[in-house]
């Protein structure tokens, strides 16, 4: 599954990796929702890789922390990759520094 924003790879023998663009658009917002929630059904263990992401908009992060709470509740992982500063301290201004924090990204 992939588009312009969002790529999905295998990763190791049971997991995937999630990359995200350098930024999500509104337009991609409904697959990316999608492609949340199959994976989460899915993946034993999943990895968000942020490397390229400047910004992460609030739907975008509204996603994502629908998808680490989903995880933990059915006792999955999520890793994060690739979290530069700029967008930890962004997500730390938003108060959501905690979304990153436990996966020493």
């Amino acid at each position: 599954m992939e588009t312009d924003s969002i790529q999905l790879e295998p990763s190791g023998n049971d997991g995937l990796k999630l990359k995200l663009g350098a930024s999500l658009q509104l337009a991609t917002m409904e697959e990316f929702h999608r492609m949340a929630m199959v994976i989460n059904d899915s993946a034993k263990n999943l990895a968000v890789n942020c490397s390229a992401a400047d910004y992460l908009d609030s739907l975008s992060l509204q996603i994502l922390c629908l998808l680490k709470k989903s995880r933990q509740s059915c006792g999955k992982e999520l890793k994060w990759t690739g979290v530069s500063a700029e967008l930890r301290n962004w997500l730390s201004l938003a108060g959501l520094e905690s979304l990153v924090e436990d996966s020493g990204a």
